[in-house]
Formats: structure tokens, C-alpha cells, sequence
């Protein structure tokens, strides 16, 4: 699956990121690490959102900013151990949890 967000993209939001004098990115020690995080809440957002699939709805460049700024989010709360736990809500449609809050109008309603 294609990722919604970029792992400089999410780095930058940390505040972790690192640039050479050529404005490359460098390695961070936990890139591995926070990648399968992007991949985990990515997952977690969709599947709130009852959009998953093999496919996601759209890329790095065109996703909303509200989705791209919930996996931001979603990552800081499982990399920082300070963090709040902000996916703790987003399976019961909390509507205190911010998550929820981001998404909730973007969420396809469910046909019973």
C-alpha cells in the first residue's frame, strides 16, 4: 500500500528531521521504526474512515490534510511514550479523542 504521508513528512511534523548542507535528508536512527508506526495508524485511519482497501483513495500528494495530519498524530502518540494515547478512542468514535475529531465528517456512513 502506498503511503498517505512521507516519512520526511512525518519527521519534520516531529521535529526529528536532519538536513545536510545539500538539504538531503539524512537517516535517523528510528526511521524503521516510525515508518511501521506511518503504516500501523495509516491502517488504523483508513479503516476508521471504512475506506481500506488494496488501493488506498489517494496518494502523498492529493490525501487530505486533515487525514495526513491524524496519521501525524496517531505516530507522534505510539513514538513519544509522553504522549497521550490518541488511538485509544478512534476504534468507539470517542468524540473527545482528537482523531475522531479530524475525521469524523470524512467518515462514509454505515448502511444497515
Amino acid at each position: 500500500m502506498a503511503s498517505l504521508v512521507t516519512l520526511e513528512f512525518v519527521k519534520a511534523a516531529l521535529h526529528i528531521i536532519e538536513r545536510d548542507e545539500n538539504g538531503v535528508v539524512l537517516d535517523h536512527e528510528d526511521d524503521g521504526l516510525i515508518q511501521g508506526y506511518i503504516d500501523s495508524v495509516e491502517e488504523a485511519v483508513l479503516r476508521y474512515l471504512r475506506r481500506l482497501a488494496v488501493t488506498p483513495p489517494w496518494t502523498a500528494a492529493d490525501a487530505p490534510k486533515a487525514v495526513k495530519q491524524a496519521i501525524v498524530l496517531g505516530v507522534a502518540s505510539l513514538y513519544d511514550p509522553e504522549a497521550p494515547e490518541l488511538l485509544s478512542g478512534l476504534g468507539s468514535s470517542d468524540p473527545k479523542n482528537p482523531l475522531v475529531g479530524l475525521l469524523c465528517m470524512m467518515r462514509k456512513p454505515t448502511v444497515a
